[in-house]
């Protein structure tokens, strides 16, 4: 690993994310880690004062245009229209003065020194959750981890990606029809609940990333569930291996630990303090 051609690097896409920016990045230098190189992903709708306090910390602050996404996946995406954003993630394969990135959403919580994936191939990332019960069926990547190797045609070929997943409107009637014919010889409610989730999640970056890559069809690629660990399942995974053992901590969901009120934190942490223990450990360590 050659650190002057590696990075840590992360996505803003609103500038609402500036507080998990910030924390990310603070958190991964408390690891102790030796990468130096910390860069952020902004689009032209982030203001200037956003991107000119990510500079004062030393931070190197890419502009790149944002993804213009086709009707089709906006429409699709109405019930969680965040996902929208998430497409700009393409722009970090354009990251062509670095050999290698890691990749972290701006929602993460590093706990522990993770340089050690600067030596994982391309690509690398963690079906998050699927050791969870009732996750069993969970295949998918999750695209909050990455390990990448920045490459010029990366990003145009995943735009076309995205562009002819929308031939998929062309079945919907075919698709309507199969559903309701899987849901009659659908037996165990597990796998009822993830065709239903899949159904109404819509389409985001991480759909279009795992059908480019193949990434579904190379376990090789696959990375250890502790490199994305969902807050709230957190007391599961600590319970398998151990608190300290959990590399990436991820606070998915709507509400972000910095979007909470003191009030909000304070009840929230009190729920927590008697059930789940861990969680509240790194709620309170992340709020810290």
């Amino acid at each position: 690993m050659k650190d002057s051609k590696c990075a840590y690097a992360t996505l803003l896409s609103t500038d609402s994310y500036l507080p998990g920016t910030l924390a990310l990045f603070e958190s991964i230098k408390r690891t102790n880690s030796k990468v130096k190189n910390f860069v952020v992903v902004v689009n032209e709708e982030i203001k200037k004062e956003t991107k000119d306090r990510l500079k004062e910390k030393g931070y190197d602050v890419i502009l790149k245009p944002k993804i213009d996404i086709p009707n089709f996946i906006k429409s699709k995406n109405k019930i969680l229209p965040y996902w929208n954003n998430t497409f700009d993630k393409f722009n970090l394969f354009d990251l062509l003065n670095y050999d290698k990135v890691v990749y972290l959403d701006s929602d993460i919580y590093v706990n522990k020194n993770i340089d050690e994936l600067f030596d994982k191939p391309n690509m690398s990332a963690v079906i998050a959750g699927k050791s969870y019960p009732g996750n069993e069926s969970w295949k998918e990547l999750n695209s909050g981890v990455m390990v990448m190797e920045p490459k010029e045609g990366i990003r145009e070929g995943l735009i076309q990606t995205m562009q002819e997943m929308t031939t998929i409107k062309r079945k919907i009637k075919k698709v309507r029809l199969l559903f309701k014919a899987k849901l009659k010889s659908i037996t165990k409610l597990e796998d009822l609940k993830a065709m239903l989730v899949k159904k109404l999640q819509g389409i985001g970056d991480q759909d279009v990333i795992e059908k480019y890559f193949e990434w579904k069809n190379n376990p090789s690629l696959h990375l250890d569930e502790k490199y994305n660990v969902f807050a709230k399942y957190s007391d599961y995974y600590a319970k398998k291996s151990s608190k300290s053992n959990l590399s990436c901590i991820h606070f998915i969901g709507r509400k972000k630990p910095w979007n909470l009120l003191p009030k909000e934190i304070a009840k929230l942490k009190n729920k927590l303090s008697t059930k789940k223990s861990i969680q509240y450990n790194f709620l309170d360590d992340y709020t810290k």
